[in-house]
């Protein structure tokens, strides 16, 4: 019985000398503040769940007028077939409907074009550790299949979304940052997002208008390689 009690007494007594570090512990960890988040939209009735296609407009009120851009595709390192290349470019213009921008695709296969400033490259392979790249001089790739992450609102096709984005970059737009900010975005990198913030949409506007053609009669429609 006596050792019982002093090696009750002896806990006891630990106990006691560690209360005040444990309490002091517990305070530091209920005062952290919590972890940013990255803050995703819950879904709603005018922003479905899932990929986005060319005849579901986004969101946004129409934007007028349209800006109807130039665009020379050049496909000569690409592998994709037409009607592949179709769908592409229909869903970039699909994208960029919420800033009320068209780009009007001509077709080649070699490599002179005289009256047009952004050209667009798809190409088969890798692209060192990118899926496009704007290079500054009117020059825009694309990988046949880039390798994106998913975002709650997507683009159907990472092609598209990658020519989308890098598109973004010739009219003006900037990167933004990964922390605390939308995946959804169209600029976020590395994601298939596919959103324009309001004051995206007027810088990518005033860039559009340095290229755009005199204003067309026609609506934007799907291209035909």
């Amino acid at each position: 019985m006596p050792r019982l009690r002093a090696r009750t007494l002896l806990l006891t007594a630990v106990a006691l000398a560690a209360a005040p570090t444990l309490i002091w512990a517990a305070a530091r960890k209920w005062a952290r503040p919590a972890p940013a988040l990255v803050s995703v939209p819950a879904p709603s009735a005018s922003v479905p769940a899932g990929p986005s296609a060319f005849a579901r407009p986004l969101p946004h009120a129409a934007i007028e007028p349209e800006l109807h851009v130039p665009l020379m595709l050049n496909r000569s390192e690409s592998e994709l077939v037409s009607p592949e290349l179709e769908a592409i470019i229909a869903e970039v213009n699909g994208i960029w409907q919420q800033a009320g921008i068209c780009f009007e695709v001509r077709d080649i296969r070699l490599g002179y074009w005289p009256t047009y400033e952004l050209v667009l490259w798809f190409r088969a392979g890798d692209m060192p550790f990118v899926n496009g790249h704007f290079d500054n001089n009117g020059f825009i790739w694309s990988e046949d299949a880039p390798r994106l992450r998913r975002a709650p609102h997507r683009a159907t096709i990472p092609a598209a979304r990658t020519a989308a984005h890098e598109l973004g970059h010739a009219l003006g737009l900037s990167h933004v940052p990964r922390i605390g900010v939308l995946v959804d975005s169209l600029m976020n990198t590395g994601y298939d997002g596919i959103h324009l913030e309001p004051d995206e949409i007027l810088t990518a506007r005033r860039g559009a208008a340095a290229f755009a053609l005199p204003q067309p009669m026609r609506p934007c429609r799907p291209p035909m390689l």
